[in-house]
């Protein structure tokens, strides 16, 4: 049984830069065996993506064999013996016998040729670093050495490491280690793969990959067709990348990314370039669904009223069929309508959070929220990432301390705010009457906090002025009462865009620097940030 991870053959087909010559690799050498050397053996794996015949296939250096007509399956491992009857009966394998010679216990070149004479693959071990020596040393102390990652280069000796398997076998009271025949386990050896690209901002596109990567990602020369990439960066999620621009994205033009040489955590490189295609839509893009209540540490021991709620920010009405939610816990959603607007909730026990709330949420299928913070991620059908949040406890002075078993839920305030930024939350207001532990439950599944049915309904003009609007250049605030006030603007989508300081009750504000768009002011006082209240402003240049 192999355990390298499965290789999807569709991306090799489309994407490996390996031709035939270097489809077949030397992937695991028992070269100085303990006492006799009937043990020695040369793992071969067909890394081709496809069935692989070895008629004509010859060894030219290191031992004598010449394969006989002979076919391996894509993934399929091949053991070639000195001893076939002593390793099989040791390993219970089968291995091929090769026809005469040994292998050098000092290092020496394996050429293998295929029927064409040309260089099928060839390694030149050594027993010196950087080739293995530790922690078993393969020369001599019974440990064979092994390359896990069939794509890397077999004749760099850092790619290699000494087996680590006990095999049972004892030779001269030296156990033996390796795995002939089979892989490493868990080992990863599959290729990032960028799967989307986001502008949020006209200067500013989100690379998503498929798994975490390495600082690789951060080298502007792996991405051409954006023009001069002034920084890249990988947030601390690490599987995606937000590069920065020095020309911004032209108002919904689509542009083409081309992205290679990127590697995952653990080193294993893209495996050709992937043309990603982004295209900026003033305003931002809109999140069709926003995870905007999370309670994850209700003040009981079970844990049996911790839900999530997520908001239809679409304007049209979502089938959910598919959609996943994962990291914190997981729930596949079936075919299921969403109204635009409404709120859906999924609960890790419906029957107890029905008794609760007075309503059947959907209960997923499986995992806890953690209490100490942690990502939760929305992806569609097809896989993409739809909306992510990374909360924190009362440790994070970023987030409120309510919700870490105090009885309120997190609630994003409003539900059209960026839910990426912590100030965006609050710990909900809404009284439940639900006492547990004799704690009451603060939360408002299904519908919006109570406190933010103020945040989001502009108040009458004598109480708020905004003018004037649509406006250019600048706009003027008349607040009725004197005070000392905080402004945020925010976009669309709930990104904040800036925020500033006034007193007393006119202020004038400098919207030069923004792009035509329509922006939501939110105004509250510098000491009470819950008496707050929003006004939209349209841009116009």
């Amino acid at each position: 049984m192999k355990y390298f991870l499965p290789i999807l053959s569709l991306l090799i087909i489309t994407f490996s830069p390996r031709i035939s010559a270097q489809s077949l690799v030397i992937t695991e050498i028992m070269y100085n065996v303990p006492g006799s050397d009937t043990l020695e053996y040369i793992e071969l794996y067909n890394n081709s993506g496809g069935i692989l015949s070895l008629n004509g296939y010859t060894f030219t250096n290191g031992i004598v064999f010449d394969f006989p007509d002979m076919q391996m399956a894509a993934e399929e491992f091949l053991v070639l013996a000195r001893d076939a009857d002593a390793v099989n009966n040791a390993f219970g394998i089968s291995a091929m016998q090769w026809t005469s010679g040994g292998l050098n216990n000092g290092g020496e070149a394996i050429t293998i040729r295929d029927n064409l004479g040309l260089i099928a693959d060839t390694v030149r071990y050594r027993t010196i670093g950087p080739w293995p020596t530790g922690p078993i040393n393969p020369d001599g102390d019974g440990a064979s050495i092994v390359l896990c990652n069939p794509f890397l280069d077999n004749n760099i000796g850092s790619n290699w490491i000494g087996a680590g398997e006990n095999t049972g076998v004892i030779v001269d009271n030296v156990e033996l280690l390796g795995h002939p025949g089979s892989g490493c386990p868990l080992v990863d050896i599959s290729p990032p793969i960028p799967f989307n690209a986001i502008a949020y901002q006209a200067d500013e596109v989100t690379i998503c990959f498929n798994e975490i990567v390495n600082a690789s990602a951060e080298n502007s020369a792996n991405y051409s067709g954006l023009g001069n990439i002034t920084n890249a960066v990988l947030p601390n999620d690490g599987d995606k990348v937000v590069l920065s621009l020095q020309t911004p994205l032209q108002d919904f033009v689509p542009t083409d990314i081309t992205i290679q040489n990127v590697q995952d955590a653990t080193g294993n490189p893209m495996t050709g370039q992937v043309v990603l295609t982004v295209t900026w839509i003033p305003g931002g893009p809109t999140r069709d669904l926003v995870i905007s209540e999370i309670n994850y540490n209700p003040p009981d021991t079970s844990d049996i009223l911790e839900f999530i709620e997520i908001y239809n920010n679409s304007g049209q009405t979502l089938n959910l069929f598919e959609t996943e939610i994962s990291d914190g816990i997981d729930f596949v959603f079936p075919d299921f309508e969403l109204d635009d607007g409404e709120f859906v909730v999924v609960a890790n026990d419906a029957f107890s959070f029905n008794e609760a709330f007075g309503f059947t949420p959907f209960e997923w299928t499986d995992g806890n929220l953690n209490n100490g913070g942690e990502r939760i991620a929305i992806t569609n059908h097809v896989g993409f990432l739809v909306d992510e949040v990374d909360y924190g406890d009362m440790d994070d002075e970023n987030w409120p301390d309510e919700p870490d078993g105090g009885g309120a839920s997190l609630s994003l305030c409003p539900v059209w705010a960026d839910n990426a930024d912590e100030a965006n939350w609050i710990a909900a207001t809404t009284p439940t009457g639900v006492m547990v532990e004799m704690i009451e439950i603060f939360a408002n599944p299904g519908v919006e906090d109570t406190s933010c049915g103020v945040n989001v309904t502009e108040l009458p003009e004598s109480q708020f002025v905004l003018y004037p609007n649509p406006a250019n250049d600048q706009v003027f605030i008349e607040m009725e009462i004197m005070g000392d006030y905080e402004l945020v603007a925010f976009d669309l989508v709930g990104r904040r865009i800036f925020s500033e300081q006034f007193s007393g009750i006119n202020h004038e504000v400098t919207t030069s620097d923004l792009s035509a768009g329509t922006y939501w002011f939110r105004i509250a006082q510098s000491d009470d940030k819950s008496n707050q209240v929003v006004k939209k402003l349209v841009i116009l240049k």
